[in-house]
């Protein structure tokens, strides 16, 4: 059954016919439902994780499936003022060294959409002959969730704030790293915070292991909302801000969005392990980095990010910014009219 479906999911990657026929019945079916849910939850308080971490219904905003993830293409087409689909692929997050992911050598599309340079230059050594814009960091085109007024108000009221981001659980496969030893450093630094933001991936946010550890800790549980929420990068975006200090025990691409809003950012060294639920996937993951050099690029990347904020400190540092310049590409971030030009033009 499982060979069948990926069957029918590369088919429908290659073929807009086929794409366009299984997209179609899934609209009609959640179209109305997740609309409604989308516009419920976008008047949800920011504290409300509970909520804004249920299963969404996929509704396909964008023909590429990744696309639609975290509300990257929902903010790009509201910052160009852009009808229909986007006909490109954009990497989801910060992708480090040589890997490429499979679906982004599938798709039908005319361009590619990533954060910087040095992501371009692996993307044409790859064998990528598709057009390839940089753009920085996505959330520069994310709307603040919260406006001047209610961020100034929560501001207020939550004080100095220190934000967590715990490495996550993906689907099918489990984040397992030492809580209790993580929440130990937190701890050591609570006296420098009014509040301690702990911003939980959706899935880990319905885990009630996780949640009861960090609650139990005294810290204020928060998530973006669920990967399918158009929302997302909005309130990631307005969390980042109330934030004084940001942490978190793993490379992500959470930390070049803090650098970007001026938060600094520190890595707590620790041991990551992701388990996956089953022999089959198991196998999918390591068939993600199939090669030595894949594999050796980006834990060389990895490491250096990890080497620029391995020091717990209140400013951010110039080296610092160098390092984000490079693999988020603040520099690359364009006006409406010049990313509107990109996309508008047939050659990228």
């Amino acid at each position: 059954m499982k060979i069948f479906l990926d069957t029918i999911r590369s088919l429908s990657i290659l073929s807009l016919c086929v794409l366009f026929f299984l997209n179609s019945p899934i609209k009609i079916k959640n179209g109305h439902i997740y609309k409604k849910e989308i516009e419920k939850r976008s008047g949800l308080n920011l504290f409300d994780y509970s909520s804004l971490a249920t299963p969404l219904p996929y509704y396909p905003n964008d023909k590429v499936t990744d696309n639609n993830y975290y509300g990257i293409s929902n903010a790009l087409k509201e910052y160009m003022h852009y009808k229909g689909d986007l006909d490109a692929y954009i990497e989801h997050g910060v992708f480090l060294g040589s890997v490429i992911p499979k679906n982004e050598r599938l798709w039908n599309i005319s361009r590619i959409i990533t954060f910087s340079e040095n992501r371009k230059k692996f993307l044409l050594q790859g064998g990528i002959g598709l057009p390839i814009i940089k753009i920085g960091p996505y959330i520069h085109y994310a709307k603040d969730f919260l406006n001047e007024e209610e961020l100034k108000h929560t501001k207020a009221k939550i004080g100095k704030t220190l934000l967590v981001f715990p490495s996550h659980s993906i689907k099918n496969v489990t984040a397992d790293y030492d809580i209790q030893e993580f929440i130990t450093f937190i701890n050591s630094k609570r006296n420098d915070f009014d509040t301690v933001l702990v911003s939980l991936y959706w899935l880990d946010a319905l885990n009630e292991e996780i949640v009861s550890l960090y609650r139990n800790s005294n810290c204020v549980i928060v998530t973006a909302g669920n990967r399918f929420d158009v929302c997302f990068l909005s309130r990631l975006k307005s969390l980042i801000k109330l934030a004084d200090m940001t942490i978190s025990n793993a490379v992500g691409t959470h930390i070049g969005y803090c650098i970007y809003l001026n938060r600094p950012h520190y890595i707590f060294s620790q041991s990551v392990n992701y388990i996956a639920n089953s022999t089959m996937e198991e196998k999918r993951i390591k068939n993600v980095r199939n090669q030595n050099q894949e594999i050796e690029t980006e834990m060389e990347e990895t490491q250096e990010i990890e080497n620029a904020f391995s020091e717990y400190r209140l400013e951010i540092k110039d080296s610092q910014r160098e390092v984000v310049e490079k693999y988020w590409g603040i520099s690359e971030i364009k006006s409406t009219e010049l990313l509107l030009k990109e996309f508008c033009n047939e050659k990228g």
